[in-house]
């Protein structure tokens, strides 16, 4: 946490999950300052800004606000979308970024001159802007789905490959690309040749191939990359089925996390209850003639839950990915 007797701003540290609301915080609080201090009197000669400003009454003037709101942006647009088309030509509305010639299986991008300019953001956030691009071509290509990439020079080509966006490693191939999405910062790699290699370039396209001809082209979403990798990303978590906590009959917990609560009687020839936070729910009946059930109740952090008779009592802890 950094702090002055004006501010107090959180600080985060790269490698681990931004909270959304100590993020939205550190906005409010440079809102806050800006209005504050956008009424009093300044001028350019003063050395300080916004987030430096040690007293309430410091002013800036409208110059130092845009700079500062500049900053902010900036800020913004690498916590925001990554690994995406940000603009680019649009036709009622959608994206529409390449024109087919199916005679001769050349491929035109609509990028520059009459077309808007393609801006792309890759994985760090850096964003690029292409004026121009040059046609390319499909001919001699295999059937099968391609994927279109274009990188910060303006190159534009397509590879045969698969692109994972997700947080688990997958079983890569070669020229498979993976956008690693378990922490901050992203990190997306090209698995080439047995070696994971920094990948740069941003899938903007998809062409299909069908009996040597072009069936199909479109353009990616824009300000899409299939995960949701904004600064408002919260951590997910889930059920450790393969690793439950074995618990004994008649003994009072608390749960120290949320979880499940699994419960196996067979051949008891009683009343099985469980009793969560002093209630009493009945969860099977057995006869001497026989009988099992099975099933899981949800328990929450500090709930207390026992089971007096049963065959198998489990807790499946809640963890995060």
């Amino acid at each position: 946490m950094t702090q002055n007797n004006y501010l107090s701003l959180t600080t985060f540290v790269p490698g681990t999950k931004a909270k959304a609301d100590e993020v939205n915080s550190n906005f409010t609080v440079l809102k806050n300052a800006i209005l504050e201090k956008a009424s009093q009197e300044g001028d350019s000669s003063q050395s300080f800004y916004v987030a430096d400003a040690t007293d309430a009454k410091h002013a800036v003037n409208k110059e130092q606000l845009d700079e500062t709101k500049e900053e902010l942006e900036n800020s913004l647009a690498k916590l925001g979308y990554r690994f995406c088309i940000r603009k680019g030509n649009t036709t009622g509305g959608d994206g529409d970024l390449f024109e087919v010639s199916l005679s001769n299986l050349v491929v035109t991008p609509k990028i520059g001159g009459a077309y808007s300019n393609l801006v792309i953001s890759d994985y760090t956030g850096a964003v690029h802007t292409i004026r121009t691009a040059d046609n390319f071509t499909m001919q001699g290509k295999s059937d099968g789905e391609y994927n279109v990439f274009a990188n910060a020079d303006g190159e534009i080509y397509v590879l045969k490959n698969k692109v994972y966006t997700q947080k688990s490693r997958p079983e890569l191939i070669d020229g498979d690309i993976w956008l690693d999405t378990s922490c901050e910062p992203l990190y997306c790699i090209k698995y080439t040749n047995n070696t994971d290699e920094e990948f740069l370039d941003v899938p903007i396209g998809k062409i299909t191939m069908t009996n040597g001809v072009i069936s199909e082209i479109k353009t990616l979403p824009f300000v899409s990359n299939g995960y949701d990798v904004t600064y408002n990303n919260f951590p997910e978590y889930k059920y450790d089925y393969g690793k439950p906590i074995s618990r004994s009959f008649g003994v009072t917990y608390t749960a120290e996390t949320d979880g499940l609560l699994y419960v196996r009687g067979s051949n008891t020839n009683t009343h099985c209850m469980a009793v969560l936070d002093g209630y009493g729910y009945t969860i099977h009946i057995s006869s001497s003639q026989g009988s099992v059930a099975g099933g899981f109740i949800p328990v929450s952090k500090n709930q207390t839950y026992s089971v007096a008779y049963g065959t198998q009592l489990l807790f499946v802890p809640k963890v995060k990915y």
